[in-house]
């Protein structure tokens, strides 16, 4: 009788914790990705440009972030880089060719079939896919969630 009565509850709690888990690892995204974008924002004012690699926002002195943020939701570095001239939500537009650019697995290595944007970096987002429990700047996706560093800008 003890061990059905166990089985229930477990089986009633489970959902309940899986639900937050994805909560915590939504704010830990959320968090991480502000960082992202405050630093990008402190680069540009200290150096007058934006970064062209994550990288350079802890290789300079000063470092404008203490160290780069795995994306939580993927458990990767992978962040999808947003190029200087991406609308929000959009693909960044090569601006020789006038054309869409192309990086579906936003590792920014060309691989078969892809073209690299290569420029200043706005922000990140994540390559996660799926709905959020949490809504961020009116959208549930984790994909549209960009973490920009003009992002800012809207709250003053």
């Amino acid at each position: 009788m003890l061990i059905a009565v166990m089985s229930i509850l477990v089986a009633a709690v489970l959902p309940l914790w899986s639900s937050q888990a994805k909560r915590d690892k939504e704010e830990e995204l959320i968090s991480r990705g502000l960082q992202y974008a405050e630093a990008i924002r402190v680069f540009q004012r200290r150096f007058g440009r934006l970064p062209v690699r994550l990288e350079e926002l802890v290789v300079v002195v000063p470092r404008s972030i203490r160290r780069l943020w795995e994306d939580p939701m993927t458990g990767t570095m992978n962040w999808i880089r947003i190029f200087e001239g991406t609308p929000p939500g959009g693909v960044p537009i090569d601006p020789q060719t006038g054309l869409p650019m192309t990086d579906p697995d936003g590792d920014g290595i060309p691989g078969e079939g892809e073209t690299t944007f290569v420029g200043p970096i706005r922000g990140v987002r994540s390559a996660a896919q799926g709905e959020g429990f949490q809504v961020f700047l009116d959208q549930t996706q984790y994909s549209a969630w960009e973490f920009r560093s003009d992002l800012f800008a809207r709250f003053q």
